[in-house]
């Protein structure tokens, strides 16, 4: 009965360490950097979130971005960007 399963076993472990490497490969992301500084990233988070995008984007339902209220969001939240990147910061 022993021998029986020996076969099984180490089919399985095979298998098993096969799948191991490839799901490592798979999930691999490469670093990011960000060329961006803590406050402009925070400058950018609050014209999304006064924008109305933030709220849009809440729940499992991809929003319809080819509704003209995403869209109004989109250009509302694109401007207070570029405000808010072009605006020198307060010293």
């Amino acid at each position: 009965m022993k021998t029986c399963f020996t076969p099984i076993a180490i089919a399985l472990a095979v298998l098993s360490a096969g799948s191991v490497a490839h799901a490592n490969e798979e999930t691999y992301v490469p670093p990011a950097f960000s060329t961006l500084s803590r406050a402009e990233v925070k400058a950018d988070l609050a014209a999304w979130t006064a924008a109305g995008l933030a709220e849009a984007a809440r729940g499992e339902a991809t929003p319809d971005i080819y509704s003209s209220q995403y869209r109004t969001k989109l250009a509302v939240y694109q401007h207070k960007r570029h405000v808010a990147m072009t605006t020198e910061p307060q010293r």
